[in-house]
């Protein structure tokens, strides 16, 4: 709650500046695109028994963007409101005994706001960086569903589960279907290039605060330990858009949208 706090008054921090530049020329668009997105963090467990692998294959997923810019000069703020499809395709499971490798596939949607402040150059180019806080509105991938299906295999004993290994795996189930968090923070940089209204970007964007957070049970098989491990994930991912605005633009600077 802090780590959110401290990045919050930091978004506000971003709009007081744009109060405060002298040249506050204004123009306004939309922009829409892809992300290229993998999850990272820590491996959990090892090979032949529960498993999380520590980088997920990239997936791909949509970005769609209203954004608000001012600063008709060579400084300029931008604020964005927007759309996205973030994720990653896990590999969970073991390489032996009863728990075999199964990929996931897991994508969450996100209403987005970004804060961006940046530099232009030769009225063409542009250099951008800031912060970008994510509420995530739902995934479609059912971790917890998995995460039941790899645990009753681990607990089974001749295809029967015991009572007790019955609560644990729906205790565990429900760990992983809210694993994911309602906020995360998130650094974006990137360049871009502007030609009359048009307006092209790549950018990269960098989990500061975790997306998924939970515990793992690894204990023995034989239900003679239980131990917990934590598994989280944060978000990166390279992202391209295309775009363009519709406000008005400073006529000293029509090439610079």
């Amino acid at each position: 709650m802090k780590k959110v706090a401290f990045w919050s008054l930091l978004l506000l921090s971003f709009s007081s500046v744009a109060q405060q530049m002298p040249d506050r020329r204004f123009s306004m668009g939309l922009r829409l695109g892809a992300n290229y997105n993998q999850l990272t963090g820590e491996s959990v467990g090892s090979p032949g028994a529960f498993y999380f692998d520590g980088k997920t294959a990239h997936t791909w997923g949509y970005t769609a963007a209203l954004f608000f810019r001012r600063g008709g000069g060579t400084f300029f703020t931008q604020h964005e409101l927007g759309l996205s499809q973030k994720g990653g395709a896990f590999t969970i499971g073991g390489t032996g005994g009863q728990v075999n490798l199964k990929n996931v596939d897991v994508r969450f949607s996100n209403i987005d706001f970004t804060n961006l402040v940046g530099v232009r150059f030769f009225r063409l180019f542009r250099v951008n960086g800031g912060i970008v806080l994510s509420y995530n509105t739902g995934n479609n991938g059912d971790l917890g569903s998995i995460a039941s299906d790899f645990l009753e295999r681990k607990y089974s004993l001749q295809g029967q589960l015991l009572q007790a290994m019955q609560a644990q795996v729906a205790g565990q189930q429900d760990q992983f279907s809210n694993a994911f968090k309602g906020i995360s923070v998130n650094y974006q940089a990137g360049i871009g290039v502007d030609g009359g209204r048009f307006t092209f970007d790549l950018r990269y964007e960098g989990g500061i605060t975790d997306v998924m957070k939970t515990k793992v049970d690894l204990g023995n098989a034989d239900w003679s330990s239980s131990v917990n491990e934590a598994l989280s994930r944060k978000v990166s991912l390279w992202q391209i858009t295309a775009g363009v605005g519709f406000g008005r633009a400073p006529k000293a600077y029509s090439a610079s949208l």
